[in-house]
């Protein structure tokens, strides 16, 4: 599991880029839906991961194998190690942490396998072509409008898995 200092093995440009705008986009995004703290909304927790996740992709995709981009092996932390921040503010015990690390792996698995977050996707793939030009408002709201999709979809997926199913007559 990723640690805070993992996140710090990122560049400061890297940090900006994968990790600070969508953790904001998600505190927001939690706030909306009347969570006080982003660790509180799950599927929000999810939504976090999931864009770091995508951000960081294209990064390691777009980028020109300069020598001043991290490693693969750090940048693929950067996904739950946003998480961890966020649970930071919990004050959890280690363990506790590191339990909610691996259920938003595991959930991020499921969501993975259950293709329930293509539009989300699509969406993070425009925050990060909006991320290479002069505006950051607008990729600030291409991730707002991701993690807001990333959240239906995954509140719409829960529900249908929640559902009873009928009895076999």
């Amino acid at each position: 599991m990723p640690e805070p200092r993992d996140i710090i093995g990122l560049s400061e440009r890297e940090y900006a880029r994968l990790v600070a705008l969508p953790l904001k986009v998600s505190a927001e995004v939690a706030a909306q839906r009347g969570h006080r703290q982003l660790f509180d909304d799950l599927p929000v927790m999810l939504a976090l991961l999931h864009l770091v996740h995508g951000l960081t992709e294209w990064y390691w995709v777009s980028s020109d194998g300069s020598s001043d981009r991290s490693s693969w092996a750090t940048l693929s932390l950067a996904p739950l190690g946003a998480c961890r921040m966020a649970l930071t503010l919990a004050e959890l015990e280690e363990s506790a942490c590191l339990t909610c690390l691996q259920a938003l792996q595991a959930g991020h698995a499921l969501l993975q396998r259950d293709h329930v977050l293509p539009a989300a996707t699509a969406l993070t793939e425009t925050a990060w072509q909006a991320l290479q030009g002069p505006d950051p408002a607008r990729a600030d709201a291409a991730l707002t409008a991701a993690a807001g999709q990333a959240v239906q979809a995954i509140e719409h997926w829960e529900d249908r898995r929640s559902r009873p199913r009928p009895a076999a007559s």
